[in-house]
């Protein structure tokens, strides 16, 4: 015998393969033990805040014809809340436009 300390024997793992001593494995890898499980967990809770947080409003809050949305839309744009400029001026574009739709149209309809 030596008198040292003796060297830590590498033991067998599940695979059979041979897994390094406590030390060397700490060593390889870091200070997180835990390396790559709390990930199998944050990445599913993500994925379903996200889903959850998506959901929208009710289908009956929302209205559903073209008049009944530019109706809400008019009201917030005659409002004093902010961005009701910008509401109204994408109303007044496309009125702009579907006015420019309407000419052209005619136009086609008389050649």
């Amino acid at each position: 015998m030596s008198g040292g300390p003796e060297a830590p024997l590498a033991t067998a793992g599940r695979d059979g393969t041979a897994e390094p001593p406590d030390a060397e494995r700490q060593q390889s890898e870091g200070s997180f033990p835990l390396k790559g499980k709390p990930m199998r967990r944050l990445v599913p809770a993500l994925v379903l805040a996200g889903l959850l947080a998506c959901g929208g409003g009710r289908p009956a809050d929302r209205p559903q014809t073209p008049d009944a949305r530019r109706a809400r839309d008019s009201v917030l744009g005659a409002s004093d809340l902010p961005g009701a400029k910008g509401v109204q001026r994408a109303l007044d574009v496309a009125d702009s436009a579907a006015a420019r739709r309407a000419r052209e149209d005619s136009i086609a309809a008389s050649q």
